[in-house]
């Protein structure tokens, strides 16, 4: 009910605005970060989780290639 009387541009992006607040998302991927403008969970492209992630990735990578050698 709640999505019904949201600020969100439309009735989808008021349910996964919703939806995010209420499940304690950690973000939201979208390709128009415009209609989250007032979002309080964080709004990302998906270039930008990408980015992110695939930092996080090669440094995880890169440390446990390390551990084994030295192990």
């Amino acid at each position: 009910d709640e999505a019904l009387y949201a600020e969100a541009p439309d009735f989808e992006n008021s349910i996964q605005y919703i939806a995010s607040e209420k499940k304690e998302i950690d973000f939201i991927i979208t390709r128009n970060k415009r209609d989250y403008k007032r979002s309080k969970t964080p709004v990302l492209t998906a270039t930008e989780f990408l980015e992110i992630n695939i930092k996080n990735w090669l440094c995880l990578t890169i440390s446990i290639e390390i551990l084994l050698f030295y192990c």
